[in-house]
């Protein structure tokens, strides 16, 4: 008998349930208050009530693909705070972050919105707004 529909059939769905957990774990953290993050944050950064995380790492290719935009965001808004899970995987463990790229808005102390993924630039530019 032929297994290899059946093989690529159970490979296809364990990969769909895998990313609708991370994503279902992600929705979960939005209207929980953020763990500490003060010492991450710029003196600008510290006066803002709207803040943007970026989780990424050095080894994620679509977060390479982002720097630039994240790069050009952060230029254009000073509420962007980059963080690398490598580097401060607790943070990213407090945040509830388990894939990467992730981007986390925080409004307050309290997360508002989570995405993980590749996100636009356009997306990324109106939750900074306040959309």
């Amino acid at each position: 008998m032929d297994y290899l529909p059946y093989v690529l059939l159970a490979v296809f769905l364990l990969m769909s349930v895998v990313q609708w957990r991370v994503l279902w774990l992600a929705r979960r953290q939005q209207g929980r208050e953020a763990p500490d993050y003060g010492r991450l944050l710029s003196p600008a950064q510290r006066c803002a009530d709207r803040l943007l995380f970026y989780f990424h790492s050095p080894r994620c290719g679509p977060c390479r693909s982002l720097a630039p935009v994240v790069e050009q965001l952060a230029e254009a808004w000073p509420n962007v705070v980059k963080v690398d899970v490598a580097g401060d995987p607790d943070l990213a463990r407090a945040f509830g972050v388990r894939a990467t790229p992730a981007f986390v808005l925080v409004e307050k102390g309290v997360i508002v919105r989570v995405l993980v993924g590749h996100v636009s630039q356009q997306r990324l530019e109106h939750l900074l707004a306040g959309g």
